[in-house]
């Protein structure tokens, strides 16, 4: 089997018509992405700052369920934003489903997996 070709025989995303290396190892995905690089992995790190590589869907978003199988209790990732310190929160697709991949793409950075925060409320 090639390095093209997934185990169900089907080709990976970047072999597709729609797909161009643009010059610097990332693919740029022409329909559907408006020029978001393309990427395989996703760096995601979690509390104690262990990272994980997750795989991206065919087009470049990572699936929820891919998220909260390597992360559980995952309801979505943040990084920092390298111009100005703060914090970012990735966008999830309207369904829930896929967490979307920033507008200059999912390289170069290191995620973390957001949890949400258990709420205790104490009735006197």
């Amino acid at each position: 089997m090639s390095d093209s070709t997934l185990s169900s025989g089907e080709k990976r995303a970047h072999d597709a018509e729609d797909v161009k290396p643009n010059g610097s190892g990332n693919m740029i995905v022409d329909s559907g992405s408006k020029g978001i690089p393309r990427s395989e992995f996703v760096l995601v790190s979690d509390s104690s700052g262990e990272a994980m590589e997750l795989p991206t869907s065919s087009d470049n978003t990572l699936f929820m369920t891919t998220l909260q199988s390597s992360f559980p209790g995952a309801t979505g990732m943040k990084y920092k934003n390298p111009k100005n310190g703060a914090l970012r929160a990735v966008a999830v697709d309207a369904t829930g489903t896929k967490l979307l991949p920033p507008a200059d793409g999912w390289d170069d950075k290191v995620f973390m997996d957001v949890k949400l925060k258990e709420v205790i409320v104490v009735v006197v």
